[in-house]
């Protein structure tokens, strides 16, 4: 059985703090204020050879309340796969990356296979994420591939 999770994240071109100078867009109402976003970091390769990506899964009260109070919404990782029920994390997961350009359709950006996904968010490096791969197994389309 294949494990697959579509994550909705916000638009840029490289999701590398290094290399990305534009802030992302159509991120939702954090994104708007702040013109800022976790998944910035995507495709960044951390010094363990690692990715550490992160979906937004909103906050119980508000990012604005919930920032400060760290209540946010697990990732339900049960409806991936249902075994996956009382558990912190799964293996092996194909998260496919979409994101909305400025100017058209909602697109795959990029992908990691054999990720783990989190149902809390860990914390590394002074950065939340939710999902982790080897830099290997992570794939970032270039813009005109993006489809």
């Amino acid at each position: 059985m294949i494990r697959i999770l579509f994550c909705n994240i916000s638009y840029l071109l490289y999701y590398n703090t290094r290399l990305d100078r534009v802030a992302p867009k159509n991120g939702g109402a954090y994104v708007a204020k702040m013109h800022d976003a976790y998944e910035k970091h995507n495709f960044e390769e951390c010094a363990d050879g690692q990715y550490r990506g992160f979906v937004e899964t909103k906050y119980r009260i508000g990012y604005e309340e919930g920032i400060a109070t760290n209540t946010y919404n697990s990732l339900h990782i049960e409806r991936i796969d249902p075994f996956a029920k009382g558990k912190t994390y799964l293996d092996d997961v194909l998260v496919v990356f979409c994101a909305k350009p400025e100017n058209g359709q909602t697109v795959i950006v990029g992908w990691y296979k054999n990720a783990t996904v989190f149902r809390r968010r860990p914390f590394y490096n002074g950065r939340f994420f939710n999902i982790q791969a080897d830099r290997k197994d992570g794939f970032l389309l270039p813009e005109d591939q993006r489809t």
